[in-house]
């Protein structure tokens, strides 16, 4: 697979598919010099010790993981990073730090009043392998390995609706000891802000705004949200805000630019600025401390703001490729070695002859792990096995005539069924009910002019008329869209 490297500094984003322009030091508009932007004010921030919160990316209970978004080595200043070195340093050093301290992240916020115990296990570092994994990519499939530190929940038995890459905030205790959690309250969406705050801020950056949007109220006291000016001066900006009665505080992103009617901030946003969500707020001992996601079309970024010496500072964690369409598992190599011997070893006489070198992988059972079915060249002659935790089995085999359908799942359980002609006015079926990424029931007919001649459950006899209402109930063919990759294109 194609390695994708992508580096998140501060509000410089080096990202695929994104025309965010977020500027370190950022000139204002040709008529005015207000603009300063608080990202490359960074002292507020490596000036506190205590662990900050992270984000933790979560599928299911066995793909928790904080993603990592920097190269490990520190960087070093250049001519050619020198004007945003310090906000490269600073997202470097936010890593590194909780790389180090990464045991002492113990606690998960589910949301405002609910947390429950988290425990550190490790990194993922490399593929299946032994390759490097990628850095600064949310895959859409979770088991399509990122670099990142992963965990657990201390109680085994915590579990959570399965997702499909949601963000929480991970602390440590002595965050929450020395700071006070503030309630957010929604239900706010879509509202403008009032008239005052809005003139406010036209006349400090000396632009015309076109929208507002309030969010969230924060502990009866502050509120956050977004105002975009309109284009002017062949550029176009919005800011990020928070309101603390009648004091106003504002961060300002500066999007691109192609005309008047043709600008935004991210892939197809449509020339509106997306508003963050506020996942946690906090009181601490330095002042108010927001932690955000922003989610757009091909890309996530998670980070804080921080009211500090009357400015909103934004630090910028990392912005993540993300919402990835139509992404596979890859078939590494050293699992389609292991397929292939399977294979050979249920026919040797007739497997030997073919190799399996094109590859579908989707979840057939629900589990979060993927099944693959491979193919020879020939598409006739192939086999479907499932793959958990790098443990890999054989479900079944195509042989040229007998060709495998897919079925939608039904009681919890996936269905892959593998049926055709076994000579003369004979057909075959073989059926495999899958669970939890392994075969929990075969079944097996065999017709003769469309009656049921024999058929077995599990390697044991089963009744005819059984058999037949068995075949019958199976799951209408699943709406996967089924298409063969070549193994050499991961």
């Amino acid at each position: 697979m194609k390695k994708l490297l992508i580096f998140a500094i501060g509000a410089v984003v080096l990202m695929a598919g994104c025309k965010n322009q977020g500027q370190a030091k950022a000139a204002g508009p040709e008529n005015g010099d207000t603009i300063t932007v608080g990202d490359n004010d960074v002292a507020a921030v490596e000036n506190d010790t205590t662990p900050m919160p992270m984000f933790l990316c979560y599928f299911d209970k066995e793909h928790m993981q904080v993603p990592y978004w920097s190269v490990f080595e520190e960087p070093q200043k250049s001519d050619d990073n020198d004007e945003y070195f310090d906000n490269y340093h600073q997202s470097w050093k936010l890593q590194a730090d909780f790389r180090r301290r990464a045991s002492l992240y113990t606690k998960l916020l589910l949301d405002q009043k609910t947390m429950v115990d988290v425990k550190f296990i490790g990194e993922q570092l490399k593929t299946p392998d032994g390759e490097d994994a990628d850095i600064g990519i949310i895959h859409s499939r979770p088991g399509i390995p990122t670099q990142g530190a992963k965990y657990a929940f201390a109680d085994e038995k915590e579990k959570l609706s399965d997702g499909d890459g949601t963000f929480f905030l991970l602390v440590a205790e002595s965050y929450l000891k020395s700071r006070k959690q503030l309630e957010c309250t929604s239900g706010e969406e879509g509202k403008p802000f009032p008239p005052s705050v809005v003139q406010q801020l036209e006349k400090q950056y000396d632009m015309q705004a076109s929208r507002s949007l309030t969010f969230v109220r924060i502990g009866n006291r502050y509120g956050y949200g977004i105002v975009q000016f309109k284009p002017k001066d062949k550029s176009v900006w919005a800011v990020e805000v928070v309101t603390d009665g009648d004091k106003v505080y504002s961060f300002p992103v500066k999007g691109w630019y192609d005309s008047d009617t043709d600008f935004g901030w991210n892939v197809d946003d449509e020339g509106e600025y997306n508003i963050s969500f506020i996942d946690a707020a906090f009181e601490g001992p330095n002042g108010l401390e927001l932690f955000y996601t922003r989610g757009c079309v091909e890309s996530c970024s998670v980070g804080m703001f921080l009211l500090r010496d009357g400015k909103l500072i934004r630090q910028e964690y990392a912005v993540f490729q993300a919402n990835i369409p139509d992404e596979m598992t890859p078939l590494w190599k050293t699992y389609a070695r292991q397929m292939q011997k399977l294979y050979v070893e249920q026919d040797p006489n007739v497997n030997k002859d073919y190799e399996l070198n094109r590859y579908y992988a989707a979840d057939f059972d629900g589990d979060g792990c993927d099944e693959y079915w491979l193919r020879d060249k020939d598409d006739r002659h192939g086999a479907l096995f499932t793959c958990k935790n790098g443990k890999i089995a054989l479900i079944g085999v195509e042989d040229g005539r007998r060709q495998a359908q897919l079925h939608r799942m039904k009681g919890g359980n996936g269905f892959v069924s593998i049926s055709g002609p076994a000579g003369g006015p004979s057909y075959s079926y073989e059926v495999y009910e899958l669970r939890d990424s392994r075969v929990v029931h075969t079944f097996t007919a065999m017709q003769v002019n469309g009656k049921m001649d024999a058929c077995s459950m599990d390697g044991k006899p089963y009744d005819k008329a059984k058999g037949s209402a068995y075949l019958k109930s199976l799951p209408q063919e699943t709406d996967y869209y089924v298409y063969f990759v070549n193994a050499e294109e991961n």
